[in-house]
């Protein structure tokens, strides 16, 4: 076998050699082939992955650690490529031939919004189509709370729903779902705004989960009296305890009535009213636990930001997100898959609440090496006074990689090579500063400089005698970065 690939067969005879060998021979190959190329590293690389749970196993453990190294760098640094090579030497059913696409399939595909040649070019890695999705038909929303400033994380989530949005001919909702008073604020909101516009994104529509809270009260009062939602008074800490051991609310077979009367008083904000909150009749037995009775309505005194001192009750994120999301036409919501679990009691509520389902999709969310993702924990460094401001340059919001130096167009490059892809990764900020380089080495002017505390006095023995100065380029294939004075003298 080793002589065989000596021999240098070609890259269908690699892979096809390699059918339902064992790990230990693929990870002896890697080791021992002669410079393989990187179509047929991408090609292996590819048939592994499409073994499924045998080669998912074969990655946790340390037993080949070598051909484990090897397909998760492949992985990382060329995932486009490597869905061009899995689609054309392994194909759907295994190893064959390249498949053959039918001008009528193509067209049709096309037609569906898949991926073209203009997308490959551009770098994009996104290989996926959206579920049950028509062109011109489509509508999806980007929905940050007004709690904090926009990280790369939501960077990801903005630019995702702007590719679809566009790849489909679509619409794009920019909504703020303001519906927590004590985290938001219109220093946040103005921010958010900025962050947007910073990346590019343009929307159709421009709408606030505060601009429905009239609706969303009617609607809860109808969950009540149908039954389908119950008011509770159970304290805080025995609610969590009895959700996490599956023990029905003392409160849940209040009647009708009694429900009414106690939504009143959380309406008007009384004493009895702030002791209460409305919670979902969904399935306190159900192995889900987001399924067990969420609460959907709660009291806060706290003034608005927007709406003022209007509402002393507001919707949780999990009862306003799907009523919104279904009246206002969104056809697919993507959210990140740390919510999977969610998604079961999305579809519920909108079950109950008799509204047109809308498609999820999820998607990875960006982790960093090293990096705090939070809006929680970075605004505790803000507030306790250890940065800046949510602009630090050490921070991981838009604004602070920004003002660190970073281009616009390097970060929508890196969100946009890691795809749409499900699976959980954990990035380094290496690739996504080259990059960077790539973007502004072409036209950064050049600068010599030394550190004031650690500078010394040189002295050149060929140096000139007398000091000149010449005018010369800050960048040499660059005019547009223009010209410096550069003195010339024995005596630096």
């Amino acid at each position: 076998m080793h002589l065989r690939f000596r021999l240098g067969l070609n890259l269908r005879q690699h892979v096809a050699t390699l059918m339902g060998s064992s790990p230990s021979v693929r990870s002896w190959w890697v080791i021992v082939y002669p410079s393989p190329t990187l179509q047929s590293g991408l090609a292996l690389q590819s048939f592994g992955r499409r073994t499924g749970q045998r080669w998912e196993s074969m990655r946790k453990s340390n037993k080949y650690p070598n051909l484990v190294r090897w397909f998760n760098s492949l992985a990382t640094e060329y995932p486009a490529l490597l869905n061009d090579i899995t689609e054309k030497y392994v194909g759907k059913r295994g190893v064959g031939k390249p498949q053959a696409i039918k001008p009528k399939e193509r067209d049709a595909s096309l037609s569906k919004g898949e991926s073209n040649e203009k997308e490959k070019a551009s770098g994009t890695a996104f290989e996926v189509a959206l579920p049950h999705a028509e062109v011109g038909k489509v509508c999806l929303r980007f929905a940050p709370e007004p709690s904090g400033y926009l990280h790369v994380g939501h960077a990801k989530a903005a630019l995702l729903n702007r590719y679809f949005a566009e790849r489909y001919k679509g619409r794009l909702i920019v909504r703020f779902d303001d519906t927590n008073p004590s985290k938001e604020s219109n220093e946040s909101v103005e921010n958010l705004l900025i962050d947007i516009a910073s990346l590019g994104i343009k929307w159709d529509t421009f709408t606030c989960t505060s601009s429905y809270f009239n609706e969303l009260m009617k609607m809860a009062k109808k969950l009540i009296e149908e039954g389908k939602a119950y008011v509770d008074d159970t304290p805080r800490e025995q609610m969590q305890k009895e959700r996490m051991d599956g023990i029905e609310s003392k409160c849940k077979n209040n009647s009708v009535e009694e429900n009414l009367a106690l939504w009143k008083e959380m309406i008007d904000g009384t004493e009895r009213g702030l002791q209460c909150c409305v919670r979902g009749k969904l399935d306190m037995q159900a192995l889900n636990k987001s399924l067990r009775d969420p609460v959907y309505y709660q009291c806060n005194p706290v003034t608005h930001h927007r709406v003022g001192s209007n509402y002393k009750v507001y919707p949780t994120y999990d009862f306003a997100c799907p009523y919104v999301d279904s009246i206002e036409g969104i056809t697919h919501a993507l959210r990140a898959s740390e919510y999977h679990d969610r998604n079961e009691q999305y579809h519920r509520i909108l079950d109950d609440m008799n509204l047109r389902q809308v498609h999820i999709y999820e998607f990875s969310r960006l982790n960093l090496v090293y990096t705090l993702l939070s809006k929680h924990k970075l605004k505790w460094f803000v507030e306790s006074g250890k940065v800046e401001g949510w602009d630090d340059p050490r921070f991981p919001t838009v604004q602070g990689i920004i003002r660190r130096g970073l281009m616009v167009d390097a970060l929508v490059q890196f969100i946009l090579s890691q795809g749409a892809s499900k699976n959980l990764n954990l990035m380094e900020w290496d690739k996504l500063w080259t990059i960077n380089k790539k973007i502004i080495d072409p036209i950064c002017p050049r600068h010599t400089a030394v550190l004031e505390e650690e500078r010394v006095t040189l002295v050149l023995s060929d140096g000139p005698e007398t000091p000149f100065v010449r005018i010369l380029s800050r960048h040499k294939k660059y005019d547009g970065a223009g010209k410096k004075a550069t003195s010339y003298t024995n005596r630096i």
